[in-house]
């Protein structure tokens, strides 16, 4: 951090010409300093595993033209893309919100996404492989029974079938997620097994998270 702060104060006097970094350089530099911005490969964020990642891009580079236009001298901004016709680059190229707005809510009524439909976020992590796969299956087929349940809402399971599995922090985690509309009904018939099936399948070493309508999905 002390490192991250002092590059950020000698930019910023002056005493360095050209600052490369990830989108957080953006955060502490004075861009009355700044003559020119390359985002490099936005293609990047828009392509992550998430569907706000077009929200994300627009609203992280919105940020970035719009400090440069409050100061008077002429600045520029390049953005690197291989779609200039994606709805988030046309959009950030003529600042137009309402553009950006109507394409990506018609893209999510398209694709079934919030604010159409509701998304949960199942993690299961632990310090076995085998035992998180095991559990991972065993909550996929608790799932599924939902479907046989006539008080249960319909819902889709993706990344079920093609189940990956990946170690971080030296925790095994898998990850799916369930797309639903009627969250409430979705929720009665899931609650009523809930606990049991909690303390008989989970416990410190093997953690269960649940997050509805996740703010990120990776």
């Amino acid at each position: 951090d002390d490192d991250y702060r002092q590059i950020l104060e000698e930019f910023n006097q002056g005493k360095t010409d050209i600052l490369i970094g990830t989108q957080m350089v953006l955060k502490g530099v004075d861009f009355n300093n700044v003559d020119l911005i390359g985002i490099i490969s936005a293609d990047t964020l828009l392509n992550l595993p998430d569907y706000r990642s077009g929200e994300k891009t627009f609203q992280l580079l919105s940020e970035v033209i719009s400090s440069f236009r409050e100061i008077s001298f002429p600045k520029e901004v390049i953005i690197q893309t291989f779609n200039p016709e994606d709805h988030c680059i046309v959009a950030l190229k003529e600042q137009d919100y309402n553009y950006f707005y109507q394409k990506e809510i018609e893209l999510r009524k398209e694709l079934d996404y919030p604010p159409f439909t509701h998304i949960i976020k199942i993690l299961i992590l632990g310090e076995e492989k085998e035992a998180v796969r095991q559990r991972a299956e065993y909550l996929i087929s608790y799932l599924e029974s939902f479907r046989k349940d006539k008080e249960s809402a319909e819902f889709k399971l993706l990344g079920a079938v093609d189940m990956v599995l990946w170690k971080s922090r030296n925790k095994f985690k898998v990850q799916f997620l369930i797309k639903v509309k009627d969250l409430e009904r979705f929720n009665q018939v899931f609650k009523k097994k809930y606990d049991k099936m909690l303390s008989k399948h989970f416990d410190q070493k093997n953690r269960l998270t649940i997050d509805v309508d996740p703010v990120r999905m990776i």
